[in-house]
């Protein structure tokens, strides 16, 4: 239980604030226009960010469990992680790479 509040509140001190509201009020907006494997990449994404990665690294940490558990087909899953990456952009700046 410990860890679990430490881990929330080191992520709420590391994610952005700020400004960056104004990118995820975007970034919703963009979101809202996705297919449901693209929504569902940015709805997994966005609530679970990890600190320090680059979009590329979250994104893979987030769609392989959902193509593994069947939720995102394994050929649908590459454009989806695509239009899904293009709304989370506006969300957060990512570091490069």
């Amino acid at each position: 239980m410990q860890r679990a509040i430490l881990s929330a509140i080191v992520v709420a001190t590391l994610w952005p604030t700020g400004a960056a509201h104004a990118g995820q009020t975007e970034a919703d907006k963009c979101a809202a226009s996705l297919d449901s494997p693209a929504w569902l990449i940015y709805q997994k994404a966005i609530t679970q960010p990890i600190p320090g990665a680059t979009l590329r690294d979250l994104l893979t940490a987030r769609v392989r469990p959902l193509v593994l558990s069947g939720q995102v087909g394994l050929f649908e899953a590459r454009g989806a992680a695509e239009a899904a990456a293009d709304c989370l952009r506006l969300a957060h700046p990512w570091p490069p790479g």
